[in-house]
């Protein structure tokens, strides 16, 4: 049976007061006290002693059942008065009515207890956002004496119900502090369903059911809470968000391996067009969807985070699909080991060479576009062509200087190479022209129009800016407090199109493995070579230097008229030695690239050159600018930021957000090693900050 609530407390300024309280048991009570007092007088009058006794016995048990009846009723009904004079103001109402609360099934306790179900009926004029509901349930909580949570919401019909939260699934101090944490932060009103190992005694999954709506709707405001539980549970916690439903779980993160071999798989049609990149912290494995997430691939990080190995990578997988692949190497170095590769045509060096490559390509995919014009093709008819270009803003600075040389009266004041590039990446889909672009940092300054936009599939490696961020996955906070200590560890894409954080495939450079002698890099190589050389290798030539009159053509011109031709048949030098001449004065080519058959690669002994351990410690400071006192309400997300000065522990922002009361910064940070927390100080506190270099400066 519900009750509805009465009570004689005073309702707030401008509401109506709340009805008194019944008191009836006053009445009851004496009237069962006669009624004890005429059976014990009948039983003395007759001469019945003994019955007089019991009549005297159960009049004064039943006068005190009813008289602690009614008190506990008028706690009971003071305690749910009370909860409708603090509800009162949010319910739209200037006065109850008689069901404006009712409460049901209550739980037993010796002062009264509270109510199990709590049906509130409001105001069409009440403001009944998703958040009010948890406010209600708050009141509810701190007036009602139980915890609440919404049971069902009916704005149609201006309906609210609460229930009693069940209690949490274990007495442990681990799961009682879980608990605790997630409603400090989501609310009591949240429903919180936690998931305990038994055998580690820790709390692994927390599912939430809240009220926030649009609070959460921000990626920061997300960020700042994910931030909040790593801060306040042991280990490093992972969020799966799901606005629509209102729903969030929380997951332990699980430890993420720091080298993961490119093991090469069976090329079948369900993943030629699949080029495996990495794995994520669940193992899973990212992949360049050619045909689904975007023709083009873009690959960022500063020098010393893995791009050269996750490229090299990408040559291998596709030339093993005896695909043709150009590579343009303006550090002139990073690809010397594929110049002898198996279907790797050419790797140019030369600025001219590149600009000749590209040229090519670009001449290639409008060939194979006048033909699907014409009718004699169609796109299924082509072969894929991979053209790499990296370190692209350092073959912008070497093009423009080259081009200034070389531009005469009349020529384009850009060299033309760029719009070369950016037509590929717009058209190159249909005529199987697929680019692979790495660079530092994908600057509007280089990579202008809609050309980034082409690129869909994306990799950062190492720990980003947050302008970084912002150009490479459209967000400040993706990216930014990657671990700088791990080789190869970045942020990917998966193909539900979820951005999260990942480890490249190990794939050795074959320059470095043949000088190192390093056995295992040698057999994984082996595993990775195509069985044949489809595609024979290629060098520029350029057009002549004289026209038909013994006129002189400028180097521009040479560029236009140049072709890509079997190595060889031109007398330039071929750029670079072969590989097998790097083994020359060594002992030989090791046994499992000459004779062996390829080896299972043991994952513990690849690796072991500088991707997984680097040339030394990396400098925690390398990227920023010296130390300078900043007031907190300065601090930008990405800044390295000294946590506690007694150890000397800095680390990196992730978010950095008002509190309510709006005179107060809460600081989320995360460092190398994964540990997170959050600083809660003054804004005008000064900290000791390292801004990253070459980001603007707001101070």
């Amino acid at each position: 049976m519900f009750t509805k609530a009465a009570a004689p407390v005073g309702a707030p300024s401008g509401f109506a007061p709340v009805p008194p309280v019944e008191r009836a048991w006053p009445g009851h009570a004496l009237w069962c006290l006669a009624a004890a007092a005429v059976a014990v007088g009948a039983a003395e009058v007759t001469g019945r002693r003994t019955e007089a006794m019991v009549a005297g016995v159960v009049g004064v048990v039943v006068v005190t059942l009813v008289v602690a009846s009614g008190m506990r009723e008028v706690r009971r009904q003071q305690l749910v008065a009370q909860f409708l004079a603090a509800v009162l103001p949010h319910l739209g109402l200037r006065a109850p009515a008689p069901d404006t609360v009712r409460v049901r099934r209550w739980a037993r306790r010796g002062d009264g207890g509270h109510p199990v179900v709590v049906q509130i009926r409001y105001g069409s004029g009440a403001v009944d956002t998703v958040d009010w509901t948890t406010r209600i349930a708050d009141i509810a909580t701190r007036r009602l004496g139980g915890r609440y949570e919404v049971a069902s919401f009916d704005q149609q019909r201006c309906r609210l119900e609460l229930r009693v939260a069940p209690a949490p699934p274990s007495a442990h101090p681990v799961v009682e502090r879980a608990d605790r944490v997630v409603r400090g932060i989501f609310g009591e009103g949240a429903s919180v369903n936690l998931e305990l190992d038994p055998a580690e005694e820790e709390v692994v999954a927390i599912a939430i059911r809240h009220a926030l709506g649009p609070k959460v709707a921000r990626q920061h405001a997300r960020s700042f809470i994910e931030n909040s539980i790593t801060a306040l549970l042991p280990g490093r916690w992972r969020a799966r968000w799901s606005l629509t439903e209102d729903t969030v779980r929380f997951e332990l993160r699980p430890t993420m391996p720091t080298a993961v071999p490119r093991v090469p798989a069976k090329i079948t049609p369900a993943n030629l067009m699949r080029i495996p990149l990495g794995v994520d912290e669940d193992g899973n494995e990212i992949f360049w969807n050619m045909s689904g997430s975007g023709p083009h691939l873009i690959v960022c990080g500063k020098t010393g985070t893995g791009k050269t190995v996750a490229i090299n990578g990408v040559v291998m997988e596709t030339a093993r699909r005896d695909w043709r692949v150009w590579v343009c190497d303006p550090k002139r170095i990073e690809f010397m080991g594929l110049r002898q590769w198996p279907n790797v045509q050419i790797v140019a060096t030369d600025v001219v060479d590149q600009v000749a490559v590209i040229y090519a390509a670009h001449e290639l995919m409008e060939q194979r576009y006048a033909e699907i014009e014409d009718g004699t093709a169609d796109e299924s008819d082509f072969e894929p062509v991979v053209l790499v270009l990296d370190e692209f803003r350092n073959f912008h600075r070497l093009v423009t200087a080259w081009y200034t040389g070389v531009k005469v009266k009349g020529m384009p004041t850009k060299c033309p190479v760029f719009d070369w590039v950016a037509a590929i990446a717009e058209k190159g889909r249909s005529g199987r022209v697929h680019l692979v672009l790495g660079t530092q940092r994908p600057d509007a300054e280089f990579m202008t129009g809609s050309m980034r936009d082409n690129f869909d599939s994306r990799l950062s490696l190492g720990r980003l800016s947050p302008q970084g961020a912002q150009m490479m996955w459209e967000s400040p906070y993706l990216g930014v407090s990657v671990p700088r200590s791990i080789r190869g560890r970045g942020t990917g894409i998966t193909e539900d199109e979820r951005v999260t954080e990942m480890q490249v495939l190990w794939t050795p450079d074959p320059r470095r493995a043949a000088r190192d002698e390093n056995a295992a890099d040698l057999a994984l190589l082996e595993r990775l070579r195509p069985t044949a050389a489809i595609h024979p290798a290629l060098e520029v030539q350029l057009g002549d230097d004289q026209d038909l009159d013994g006129g002189t053509l400028g180097e521009w011109q040479q560029v236009l008229d140049s072709r890509l031709v079997p190595t060889g048949t031109t007398s330039r030098p071929a750029g670079g030695p072969p590989l097998a001449a790097l083994l020359r004065g060594r002992t030989g080519a090791h046994p499992a690239v000459e004779t062996a058959e390829p080896a299972d690669v043991d994952v513990d002994d690849v690796g072991s050159s500088d991707y997984v351990q680097g040339d030394g410690a990396d400098d925690l400071f390398e990227g920023y600018s010296p130390a300078r006192s900043v007031a907190a309400g300065r601090v930008q997300v990405g800044d390295l930021v000294l946590v506690d000065e007694q150890v000397d522990h800095w680390a990196v922002l992730e978010a950095a957000d008002l509190d309510d009361g709006e005179d107060s910064m809460c600081l989320a940070w995360r460092s190398d090693d994964g540990e997170a927390g959050d600083l809660v100080i003054d804004d005008s506190h000064v900290l000791s900050v390292r801004r990253p270099l070459g980001e603007p400066d707001e101070d």
